[in-house]
């Protein structure tokens, strides 16, 4: 008979949160801290009688003593609990059945709960306030009635002979575990003779054990017996039927002797201990006596034939055997149970000649899930990064055999703030392996960083279970993919200036990320830069001796729970020209030099400035100088004039220009003149070698001046004339220096050219100087 909720699948969805492994030293003044991770129950629908398995995860810290509470119960009634001091984090599957006196689930079933609670203190005797915390989770499901199940307990006589009443006495029970009787529940019987006539008809009710008698004559006719029982539904059952079959003996029969049948047993694989019980592991071997006696000598029976089933809490038979008592009345047989869960040994003498058949029966102890053993082949790497993809691979193994464990279903969790499995589902191959690829989401970016506890679950989903859940538990390192962006507001900069940056963190699905960025410029650490929101701007200072040329301003985000990531920006700090030329003349005879005396240094901070390119052009079209800088920013260069070169007023255009600073273009206008002498043949008395003689010559910027020559007729005016650059424009100083110099040439009578004028001095003087004015 199939029923409600038989086959419904262990639910996998909860997830497991881990917990740290040790023990940790707490104070009395420190708080506690009690967690309940989880409470699951391997099905949502059970029928009375059933066991409930709890499982059930917690946590306690900072405590010396823990009282962990497993219940369940239905409506505000609690039927049942079991109760653990622990410390630290416990995983524990506790089982509860399901007794039909403690529900009522009527037709429509009823609704049940199952509820852990936790709570901490520091002694369990301490009353002065000591630390206290406290958790609780609670699961439901529904219980149904349940099936129901009947055995022949007592036949009298045994066997039963023709000549004499029958008396048979059967057992209504649960079918879950006949330790729960239907009782008080109405009967129905009938009996069928050999050659299928009805010989009996007859109902009543179950007693307080489930048990009830029917009792037919056979009047002689010996044969086997079909007995057909019908019991009526109730508010915890479903109407049960139920056949048995009884052969009646002849009368004449020699079975006489009455016997006994014992049952012993003895663990020989691995056992443990369970509230004070030992309990063994599902297919760990059990030894299991039977033993015949003359129930009046209270002898061992010796060559009795006997015959052993062993059935499940379902009443399906896993095990049966035949054997023949040896000479102490013992019969042996090894057990493996196949599943966890409760068994019972039947073992019945078939009787012989000299003596009756008996029977009896063996509850045996609750036979435990076996541990599994788990060998992490590959896990994630050091650092794990949001959005990546990475195999984890485990294999399984039985922890008493170290052979491999199939079918167990592996899967993978994550202390997240949010439950969320880190993988599907997987089941271990016939090597016990089970791999799967894993890749964290990207909408975990934000809760994910930092250490996280993750954990591999396994979990046996057969039914019923050989194996217990299991897991493997690791601390991990995630980190996020963070993207460092910065901009600034140009790609080139003067000394002395400053440059505004902008910068943007975030994750690489664009979440704008907190914390701080270093800031470096040319791998020299400046200063940090809080974000907020991702984002900050601040100002970038170049001092006025920064190099110029190309520099790297470097971002970096480096928070440790995040991927280190950065940006490189380059910026060109540029510089200008602070010139300084000095020029012998700016009027300048045919056939003589004129030389320039340039220095070149940096604006900012006056420092020479070397391999400057200097050009000088006359008119814009003949290259007059062309050359550059020495290590102390200057150059020098004497430009002759041809002496049959164009007199006139020529404009000398000066070009500087270096990488990394801003071209400069300074203008000077040279006067290029004739040479020419005037010979005067005058007498000249000592007054006039003394007179005062005045000389007009013109300067920078049509300046007049006068000055009066003595009788060396030598005077020195001196004009300084220098020129720098503001946005191209002019500004002339005087910095150079202009001279009239006289020459004594005798002439005599000698004809002159002035300009293109021919001139015919007369006179005569010895030692007459010559005016020459440039």
């Amino acid at each position: 008979m199939v029923h409600v909720g038989r086959y419904i699948k262990f639910s996998l969805g909860l997830v497991l949160v881990l917990f740290f492994l040790g023990l940790v030293g707490i104070s009395v003044a420190s708080p506690a801290t009690a967690v309940v991770y989880y409470v699951e129950v391997d099905k949502m629908v059970y029928e009375v009688g059933e066991p409930v398995f709890v499982n059930g995860s917690y946590f306690v810290e900072g405590s010396s003593y823990t009282l962990a509470t497993f219940s369940i119960g239905f409506n505000s009634s609690t039927v049942g609990d079991s109760s653990f001091s622990d410390y630290g984090a416990v995983t524990r599957v506790v089982t509860f059945y399901l007794d039909p006196s403690d529900w009522d689930p009527g037709v429509n079933g009823t609704d049940g709960w199952a509820k852990v609670s936790v709570e901490a203190a520091d002694l369990p005797s301490d009353t002065s306030g000591s630390p206290y915390a406290s958790d609780s989770k609670t699961v439901f499901f529904t219980v149904v009635r349940a099936g129901q199940n009947c055995s022949l307990k007592y036949v009298h006589p045994d066997p039963p002979i023709d000549n004499s009443s029958v008396i048979l006495t059967f057992r209504l029970f649960n079918e879950h575990n006949s330790s729960f009787p239907v009782v008080s529940n109405n009967v129905s019987f009938s009996v069928f003779s050999p050659n299928g006539s009805l010989v009996l008809s007859n109902s009543t009710v179950t007693d307080l054990n489930g048990e009830f008698n029917v009792e037919f004559d056979p009047n002689g006719f010996s044969g086997n017996y079909t007995i057909e029982i019908h019991s009526f539904e109730n508010e915890d059952y479903e109407a049960g039927w139920f056949t048995f079959v009884v052969e009646v003996s002849s009368g004449l029969s020699n079975f006489s002797k009455p016997t006994r049948i014992e049952l012993e047993y003895d663990f020989i694989g691995n056992t443990a201990m369970r509230d004070e019980q030992e309990v063994s592991y599902a297919l760990e071997p059990v030894r299991v006596f039977v033993k015949l006696f003359d129930d009046v000598l209270d002898s061992p029976i010796s060559s009795g034939e006997v015959r052993a089933f062993v059935f499940d809490w379902r009443n399906t038979t896993v095990f049966n055997v035949t054997g023949v008592t040896n000479g102490s009345g013992v019969f042996e047989f090894n057990f493996s149970p196949p599943y966890s869960g409760s068994f019972s040994v039947y073992a019945e003498f078939l009787g012989n000649e000299t003596f009756n058949p008996s029977n009896n029966m063996l509850i045996l102890p609750k036979f435990l899930p076996r541990p599994l053993k788990v060998e992490v082949v590959e896990k994630f790497p050091n650092v794990v990064y949001v959005g990546e993809s990475y195999w984890v691979s485990f294999r399984v193994v039985d922890n008493f055999t170290g052979l491999s464990v199939s079918g167990v279903n592996v899967s993978l969790f994550g202390e997240w703030p949010m439950e969320f499995p880190l993988s599907g589902f997987k089941v271990t191959n016939e090597s016990g392996y089970s791999e799967f690829q894993v890749e964290i989401p990207a909408t975990y970016a934000n809760a994910l960083p930092g250490y996280r506890h993750v954990a591999g679950w396994f979990m046996d989903t057969r039914d019923p279970v050989v194996y217990e859940n299991s897991s493997v538990i690791w601390e991990q390192f995630f980190r996020e993919v963070s993207l460092t962006y910065v901009s600034v507001n140009c790609s080139e900069v003067l000394r002395k200036e400053s440059v505004m940056v902008n910068v943007y963190v975030c994750s690489d699905d664009n979440v704008p990320l907190n914390g701080s960025v270093q800031v470096y410029w040319d791998n020299v650490e400046l200063f940090n830069v809080s974000l907020f929101n991702g984002s900050s701007i601040f100002l970038l200072n170049i001092s006025s001796n920064e190099n110029v040329g190309f520099h790297v301003l470097n971002v970096t985000f480096n928070e440790i729970n995040y991927d280190v990531s950065f940006c490189n920006v380059s910026i060109a700090v540029k510089s200008v020209f602070d010139v300084s030329i000095n020029i012998s003349s700016l009027d300048i005879c045919r056939g003589e030099n004129c030389g320039f005396e340039i220095l070149v240094l940096d604006a900012f901070n006056q420092n020479p400035v070397s391999n400057v390119t200097v050009f000088a052009e006359l008119n814009g079209n003949k290259i007059i100088l062309e050359g550059l800088t020495d290590d102390n920013g200057s150059i020098f260069y004497l430009w002759h004039v041809p002496s049959g070169f164009q007199p006139g007023i020529y404009v000398v255009r000066f070009n500087f220009s270096r990488e990394f600073y801003t071209p400069l273009y300074l203008e000077f206008s040279i006067h290029v003149w004739i040479r020419t002498s005037i010979i005067f043949n005058v007498s000249v008395s000592e007054n006039v070698l003394t007179q005062k003689l005045l000389i007009k010559t013109v300067g920078a910027g049509n300046m007049k001046a006068k000055a009066s020559q003595q009788y060396d007729f030598t005077s020195i005016l001196r004009c300084f004339l220098r020129r720098t650059s503001v946005d191209k424009q002019k500004t002339w100083k005087i910095i150079d220096t202009f001279s009239v110099k006289l020459q004594h040439i005798i002439k005599d009578e000698k004809l002159i050219l002035l300009g293109r004028k021919k001139v015919k001095i007369h006179g005569k003087v010895k030692g007459f100087p010559s005016l020459r004015m440039f």
